[in-house]
């Protein structure tokens, strides 16, 4: 089991120009947005936490369609506190 978490591990991207890398031209755009989100709450001292993902849900509602591109596959959960956070400490 150990050795199966290691392996993932070493496969999985170690900062965030790796992970780039190897992402689609769509995934990129999402990412973008979902950046600029974390941005915008952070400037007007919103609590992103607690408001990123009603604001991504907001922002589908209103046809920025590209967000449907942000959560592909099982290990990327870009509006999990976790990527807020790291987020957060990258912007």
């Amino acid at each position: 089991m150990e050795a199966v978490q290691m392996k993932a591990a070493r496969a999985a991207p170690q900062n965030v120009e790796d992970g780039l890398a190897t992402m689609g031209t769509l995934q990129k755009r999402a990412l973008v947005c979902a950046f600029r989100n974390i941005y915008w709450l952070m400037k007007e001292e919103i609590p992103h936490t607690a408001k990123f993902g009603h604001l991504q849900e907001l922002m589908k509602l209103q046809g920025v369609s590209i967000l449907n591109n942000l959560n592909h596959g099982e290990n990327n959960k870009a509006t999990s506190q976790r990527f807020i956070q790291e987020t957060v400490l990258t912007v």
